[in-house]
């Protein structure tokens, strides 16, 4: 299921693109100076610099990962949910798919100013 407009989804995609392509720099194109970032039971990362050096090392843990949408939610006109599988490459080259949910919100400039995803990577760790 889609409910986002044609503007916001490729907003979203574009951004999620440079996500699994573990690009930084154009991520970081995407993220407001005061972003903060709630991810899984980590604290919150408050400010683009922390966010990107947070998810810059969560990154630095994994060869690679693909996002594969399952529905996609627009609950306002800057506001998305994203409930996808997550398949990760590990450092062994092996692979583990995650369910995962992420609220993402942008602000008028097209700017994410908060995201939250709420996934369990323990099985990316595991044995």
């Amino acid at each position: 299921m889609n409910t986002l407009n044609e503007n916001n989804l490729n907003w979203l995609s574009s951004m999620y693109v440079s996500v699994d392509q573990k690009d930084l720099s154009g991520y970081g194109n995407f993220i407001a100076e005061n972003c903060n970032l709630e991810f899984g039971n980590n604290p919150l990362v408050q400010g683009k610099e922390n966010f990107l050096a947070a998810i810059g090392g969560f990154f630095s843990t994994i060869k690679g990962l693909k996002h594969t949408n399952r529905n996609v939610w627009q609950t306002d006109t800057n506001c998305f949910v994203l409930e996808a599988n997550v398949t990760y490459t590990r450092m062994d080259d092996t692979l583990v798919t995650i369910p995962a949910v992420s609220i993402v919100e942008k602000n008028d400039a097209n700017l994410m100013v908060y995201l939250r995803v709420f996934i369990d990577l323990t099985p990316l760790y595991s044995v």
